[in-house]
């Protein structure tokens, strides 16, 4: 680390620490010098925090209407004290049902109680990539990288909606980051810093389960890291180990006191948890398809993912590929993308990883902080000429990969930001460094630019979406009939208490439903086969029922794509 008053590069080595490669390059500096370096970098993260929240709020989702509405049912039960387990996996990521109901009773029932946790630990993601980096002493990389969360287009857009992945990919990168520290503190602090890191896995765990699978990765590599490096001590570990059991253990007594069975959780998520096949998604139960098409276009041509996970770890590998401690967070965003690309969505059995968007976002974090590394280290040896064609040679390999997804995704900015990449590159070859990283720069915003414009118009807040919100959690004074099936998938996802009155929850401000038969269209909902093993009678999943005609329906515009249906004499 660097010491009270030199500025310099920590040695490769980091975290493993040792005397065989000291820190090179020291300049000397006053006290007042380095307290206005870092009264300087503390404002441009404070600014980068500001537009990370009003990038966020621009791009405001606020509630669409599935998961999310189903997560913010059982927390208003949970605030009511009626809540109670079943046997679905939205019911049982109590971390965030529990972290909802903290919002909803602090700020009432609303779409921004319903957000508030997502966009929170939205920005503490930015902040612990800043903390990471600059623990490991480069601050204009920490910079970088939480000027990269600050603005990537799909973590701006999921800090909005009321979905798990967020808040348990920032716990599990607030895990690793703790680890860190502890694994560079001294004393007794040591210890409790691990445990906190644990008691930080134990609720990302809590969040949502799929995360704790990262730690088939980390795992190892901590062990490694405490046996080759002696860095990081075995107390060290068995005190994070300590701190993840504890509230592994917690939520098994609290699921034991509420069903009687410890394992509940396991047992809950993983009950009938296979994807529905509809139209594209059978592709997705194809391994050799998810291998070799599939996942790889969802990584390489999605213009949202282009800058990290393209050109991050491209840029890493051809500017700081010798950087030791940095190796550790490659094979973690390595995994990460395996993971998407072959992994499982249950922890006791292969069901295959639905191929969406928000299961990326576990790879922001270690993509930002090879982003922050791979710049900084670009910057800062530009001008070495036996650098030069690698820098050259690493925006070329990032210009091509823009130019597929420009091609794939038909986008003129994706293009535009392929051409300045490339012209880059041919400037870094001719060591015009200045020019070079204007021009990557240039690309960069293009590409950010590409992201935000399809992330702008996902935009769901409205009175309606509010209207919504409220119905799915009061009574309904509304007359609709459905057959009971329906009504019981009806209760299941909006709350209703009242059997025989209901709200028309999605249509009630478009069309006059009074009097209509509901049915819900159950081959595309996933989740109904967790409940009602038997199917819905033929005439009902064939078309209208004798006599009726259909007035509405929701979630899709053919009725063989809808969810709910809505039929009246």
């Amino acid at each position: 680390m660097m010491n009270a008053r030199n500025l310099c590069y920590v040695s490769p080595d980091f975290p493993f620490e040792n005397s065989r490669r000291p820190p090179v390059g020291p300049i000397r500096l006053g006290d007042d010098d380095l307290d206005a370096a870092s009264s300087s970098r503390r404002w441009i993260l404070a600014a980068l925090l500001v537009t990370g929240v009003v990038l966020r709020f621009w791009c405001f989702s606020g509630l669409v209407g599935s998961d999310d509405l189903s997560y913010a049912h059982n927390a208003h039960a949970l605030l009511e004290g009626a809540y109670q387990p079943i046997a679905s996996p939205l019911s049982n990521r109590i971390g965030h049902i529990g972290l909802i109901a903290f919002f909803f009773g602090v700020l009432g029932v609303s779409e921004y109680a319903l957000i508030a946790s997502p966009l929170l630990f939205s920005m503490l993601q930015i902040v612990l990539a800043y903390a990471f980096l600059h623990r490991i002493g480069r601050p204009r990389a920490a910079l970088i990288a939480a000027g990269y969360l600050a603005v990537a287009p799909w973590d701006v857009v999921f800090a909005t909606r009321g979905y798990p992945d967020l808040p348990s990919a920032a716990l599990f990168a607030a895990f690793v980051t703790l680890l860190l520290v502890a694994a560079t503190a001294r004393g007794r602090s040591r210890t409790a810093i691990a445990f906190g890191a644990g008691l930080c896995l134990g609720a990302a765990y809590l969040v949502k389960e799929m995360v704790i699978l990262q730690m088939l990765y980390w795992a190892p590599a901590l062990l490694w890291v405490a046996w080759r490096e002696k860095q990081l001590r075995i107390r060290d570990l068995a005190a994070a180990g300590i701190g993840a059991v504890c509230v592994v253990l917690g939520e098994g007594i609290g699921y034991y006191a509420a069903t009687g069975d410890f394992l509940f959780r396991f047992h809950g998520v993983d009950t009938g948890y296979n994807q529905t096949v509809w139209s594209g998604t059978a592709l997705y139960q194809n391994l050799v398809q998810r291998v070799f098409v599939i996942g790889p276009r969802s990584l390489l041509f999605d213009n949202v993912y282009l800058m990290g996970f393209a050109l991050g770890p491209i840029l890493y590998l051809g500017t700081s590929w010798k950087d030791r401690p940095m190796r550790l967070i490659l094979g973690w965003l390595l995994f990460d993308i395996a993971y998407f690309v072959a992994g499982s969505s249950s922890l006791t059995a292969y069901n295959p990883l639905p191929l969406f968007r928000r299961y990326m976002l576990m790879m922001a974090f270690p993509a930002a902080l090879l982003i922050g590394v791979g710049l900084d280290r670009w910057w800062t040896e530009q001008r070495d000429p036996a650098r030069a064609k690698a820098f050259g040679a690493t925006l070329a390999a990032a210009a091509v990969v823009i130019a597929l997804g420009a091609v794939v995704n038909r986008q003129l900015l994706i293009g535009a930001a392929a051409g300045c990449v490339f012209a880059a590159a041919i400037v870094a070859f001719v060591r015009r460094p200045t020019v070079s990283v204007a021009l990557a720069a240039a690309g960069s915003v293009l590409l950010l630019g590409a992201g935000l414009k399809e992330a702008y118009p996902t935009r769901y807040h409205s009175a309606w979406a509010e209207h919504q919100l409220h119905a799915a959690l009061t009574d309904s004074t509304r007359p609709v009939f459905a057959d009971g099936r329906t009504i019981e998938i009806l209760r299941f996802f909006n709350g209703y208490r009242d059997m025989d009155r209901y709200r028309d929850l999605f249509r009630a401000t478009r069309d006059d439903v009074r009097n209509a038969l509901v049915v819900v269209n159950e081959p595309r909902v996933a989740f109904a086969q967790e409940h009602y093993g038997d199917k819905l009678p033929e005439w009902i999943r064939g078309g209208p029922p004798p006599g009726f005609r259909l007035v509405s329906q929701v979630g899709g515009d053919k009725p063989g794509e809808a969810i709910f249906l809505f039929y009246a004499p």
